[in-house]
C-alpha cells in the first residue's frame, strides 16, 4: 500500500518576509521544503505527494515534487478544489500551475464549481489520505494553514513544520540546530533498547510491570542524593576519621585536606543543618517526564522504524524486538555519520573564526557546561560559565535569545532549574565574531526548554577569576 504525503501553507501575501526572487529567506525556506520531503521519501516510505495548487507554498511543493521525481519513484497528485481555482490570478501564475498540472500523475477535481466550502473540502480530502503532512506556517493560529494543521492532527496524521519565521532573517546556529540535538540523541537509540520477546506485542500488564520496576530504580538512586543525608554526621565521622591516632602525620595531613574540602563544597548546607524531606510526588513527576520525552523524541524515528515498534511506551523504558533492534543498527550508524560530519564541520569553522581572536580560549569545549548568568557591563556582554568561567565579549551586542531565563544553578537544593550550554560555535565575518550557544533550560521535573543565544562582537577573552563579579540570572 503506497504511503502519502501531502502539504498544507501560506499564500504569499502571508509569508513573513517577500516572497520569490533571491533573497536569503526565501531560499532558505525552498530548500528546507524540499529537505522534508526528502526526508518524508526517505524516513517514512512515502510514494505518492498531494498538492492543493494554491499560490504559494502549494506550487512550491508541487514543483519541488516534479523535480524531485527525476531521482525517486515519487508521484504528484493535483486536488483542484474548483474549475476556476486560478481565477484573478496573474498570467504567469496561471502559466505556471498549468505546466504542473500537464506533468502531474493524477488530477481530481473536487468540486464542480465554487463553492464557500470548497477549499475546506479539498484541504480535508488530502488529509483524509495522507499519513503525513508537510506544514509550512507563520505562527498565526488562524486561518485554512492552521485549520489544516489541526485536523490533521485529529486525524492522527503526523505533522512535519516548518515555521516561516525562523528563515526571516535568520541568526540561529548553522550548524548545532534543535534538530542536530535531537538526532543526536537518536544515533545511540541502539545502545537505549534491549531485545525482548514480550516486548513484540502490546501488553498493558506487561507495560506497567516494566515501568513500576524502572520507577523503583530511578526513585533508589535519587534517594540516595546527599539532599536527603545530614551532612553534619558526615563531617563528625570525617573528624574522627582524621583525628585517628592510629595513623602517621603524613596521612592525618591527607585526611584533614579531605575534611576542608568537604566543608568547602558543603559550606552552606553544614551553615544550615538543612536536610530536604525526599518527595516523592516529585520523583514520579520526574520519571514520568523522562519516559514521556523519550516517546516524543522517539516518534522522530523514520516510519519503517515506527511501524515495527509494538508499544513505543516499552520502547521507551528500554525494551523492542528483535526486527526493531536489526532496523535500529544501520539507521543508528547512518546517523553517527551525519552527526560526526556535522561536528567537524563546526569545530573546523569555530577553530579558523578563534584563530583571530587576541587569544585562544578553546571554545570547541564549551558545551556540556553550565550557563549561570549573563549581563552587559560597559559595552560588554559578561557569559559566566560553569560557574569558574567568564567569557567577555568586547562591545557585545546580543542577537538572539535577549530576555530568556537562565536559571543559576543551586547546588545546595534539590530539584532546581538549570540551564546548560549543549553546543557552542563562532563565527567571524567584517572583522566582527559572533558567539553561539544551542541552550537546554531544564525546569524542576526535567522538561527541556532549547533556545539559542547569539551574541556578536569584536573580540572575546576568558578568564577563571570570577570572585568579583555579581550576575543577575537573565537580561
Amino acid at each position: 500500500m503506497q504511503k502519502i504525503c501531502c502539504c498544507t501553507g501560506h499564500r504569499p501575501q502571508k509569508f513573513p518576509f517577500e516572497y520569490g526572487g533571491k533573497s536569503k529567506e526565501y531560499l532558505t525556506y525552498l530548500k528546507t521544503l524540499e529537505n522534508k520531503i526528502k526526508t518524508a521519501i526517505v524516513d517514512y516510505g512515502v510514494t505518492c505527494f498531494i498538492s492543493g495548487m494554491a499560490l504559494g507554498v502549494d506550487l512550491d511543493f508541487a514543483e519541488i515534487v516534479l523535480n524531485l521525481r527525476k531521482t525517486f519513484s515519487i508521484t504528484l497528485e493535483c486536488a483542484i478544489p474548483c474549475p476556476n481555482q486560478t481565477y484573478r490570478w496573474s498570467v504567469r501564475d496561471i502559466k505556471r500551475y498549468k505546466q504542473i498540472i500537464k506533468r502531474a500523475d493524477k488530477v481530481t477535481l473536487l468540486s464542480e464549481r465554487y463553492t464557500p466550502d470548497c477549499m475546506l473540502k479539498r484541504n480535508r480530502y488530502m488529509i483524509d489520505k495522507s499519513a503525513l503532512a508537510i506544514a509550512v506556517f507563520n505562527g498565526i493560529k488562524q486561518g485554512g494553514t492552521w485549520y489544516t494543521i489541526r485536523y490533521a492532527q485529529t486525524k492522527g496524521v503526523r505533522v512535519m513544520t516548518i515555521n516561516l519565521n525562523e528563515m526571516k532573517n535568520r541568526k540561529n546556529m548553522k550548524y548545532f540546530t534543535k534538530e542536530y540535538y535531537q538526532i543526536k540523541f537518536l544515533t545511540d537509540t541502539v545502545q537505549h533498547v534491549r531485545q525482548l520477546k514480550s516486548a513484540e506485542q502490546i501488553n498493558e500488564k506487561f507495560y506497567r510491570f516494566l515501568y513500576e520496576k524502572q520507577y523503583n530504580l530511578f526513585s533508589f538512586y535519587e534517594k540516595t542524593s546527599d539532599f536527603y543525608h545530614d551532612r553534619t554526621e558526615d563531617l563528625r565521622r570525617i573528624e574522627a576519621y582524621a583525628n585517628d591516632a592510629n595513623i602517621t602525620d603524613e596521612e592525618r595531613g591527607f585526611r584533614k585536606d579531605f575534611k576542608e574540602l568537604y566543608e568547602y563544597l558543603y559550606g552552606n548546607n553544614l551553615r544550615s543543618k538543612k536536610v530536604f524531606e525526599f518527595d516523592e510526588e516529585m520523583c514520579r513527576r520526574k520519571f514520568a517526564e523522562r519516559i514521556n520525552s523519550r516517546i516524543e523524541l522517539y516518534r522522530q524515528l523514520p516510519q519503517k522504524i515506527l511501524d515495527k515498534i509494538a508499544d513505543i511506551r516499552v520502547f521507551a523504558l528500554g525494551y523492542t524486538s528483535a526486527e526493531v533492534k536489526h532496523l535500529l543498527r544501520p539507521y543508528c550508524a547512518i546517523k553517527r555519520s551525519e552527526i560526526k560530519e556535522i561536528e567537524e564541520k563546526a569545530h573546523r569553522e569555530t577553530d579558523r573564526a578563534e584563530s583571530h581572536l587576541s587569544e585562544i580560549i578553546g571554545f570547541n569545549e564549551y558545551e556540556e557546561v553550565l550557563l549561570t548568568g549573563i549581563e552587559e557591563r560597559n559595552g560588554d556582554i559578561l557569559l559566566k560559565v560553569d560557574r569558574v568561567c567568564i567569557l567577555s565579549i568586547k562591545d557585545g551586542e546580543i542577537l538572539e535569545g535577549n530576555g530568556k531565563t537562565i536559571y543559576p544553578y543551586d547546588e545546595e537544593r534539590p530539584n532546581c532549574p538549570w540551564s546548560r550550554i549543549v553546543a557552542s560555535e563562532l563565527h567571524r565575518s567584517k572583522g566582527k565574531f559572533k558567539v553561539q550557544f544551542l541552550v537546554a533550560n531544564n525546569n524542576e521535573i526535567g522538561q527541556t526548554d532549547l533556545w539559542y543565544l547569539t551574541v556578536r562582537g569584536t573580540d572575546i577573552t576568558a578568564t577563571d577569576d570570577i570572585a568579583t563579579v555579581d550576575f543577575t540570572p537573565d537580561l
